[in-house]
């Protein structure tokens, strides 16, 4: 009766009759992807993988150009062999946040592939997404960077035409993981069934 009573009168149709409802808010899927990137097994640092994130079938891969979105693991199709999925769980979490959230931390021409890589924000990403961390056994790389005088031989003869980038040289993990375990607007949520930790949610809505 309000919105006839408004057209009558040449007036807009009100608010509530136009806005359409807000989205209802669903959980995704988070899954891991690693792809082994053919570097023999250095003891005491383990292996040395390629990885990304799927939220449902899209991709998501830090490279040179900042992340990358795909549909599907495209970002594995250079690598031989089959690609392991781990499933990490849910999140209400979406794309459009993560890139929002991580975009400035791991922005374009920031690579690097012993300081600041793929694994990185694999890492990052996940505990973003649903409070887990990557498993320390798939970051070699990380650890050579940590250790790159001791281990400059290895990273010549695999890693040819390799130079540190001076914009990566500064990069450190824990500081993201500390700055998304402040910041109030992380929401994740992840099953009991899928992981020894207890199941945990921070109720929000987001893209």
């Amino acid at each position: 009766m309000q919105d006839w009573f408004n057209q009558l009168l040449g007036l807009e149709p009100s608010q509530s009759s136009t806005q359409p409802a807000p989205a209802p808010s669903r959980r995704r899927k988070i899954t891991l992807v690693l792809s082994d990137m053919g570097v023999p097994y250095i003891p005491g640092l383990g292996k040395a993988v390629h990885s990304s994130i799927m939220i449902d079938s899209l991709e998501y891969e830090f490279g040179p150009q900042g992340i990358k979105r795909s549909n599907g693991p495209k970002s594995h199709e250079r690598f031989a062999g089959r690609p392991e999925f781990i499933e990490m769980g849910y999140s209400m979490v979406g794309g459009t946040a993560l890139m929002q959230r991580l975009g400035d931390d791991f922005a374009p021409n920031t690579y690097d592939l012993l300081h600041k890589n793929c694994n990185t924000f694999s890492d990052c990403a996940l505990y973003f997404l649903v409070g887990r961390r990557m498993d320390d056994q798939y970051r070699a790389l990380e650890k050579i960077g940590q250790t790159l005088n001791e281990y400059t031989s290895i990273v010549s003869a695999f890693f040819r035409g390799y130079k540190p980038n001076p914009r990566a040289q500064c990069f450190q993990t824990q500081c993201v993981i500390d700055s998304i375990q402040g910041a109030p607007s992380t929401g994740y949520m992840y099953s009991a069934a899928q992981s020894s930790k207890p199941a945990l949610l921070r109720a929000r809505t987001v893209p």
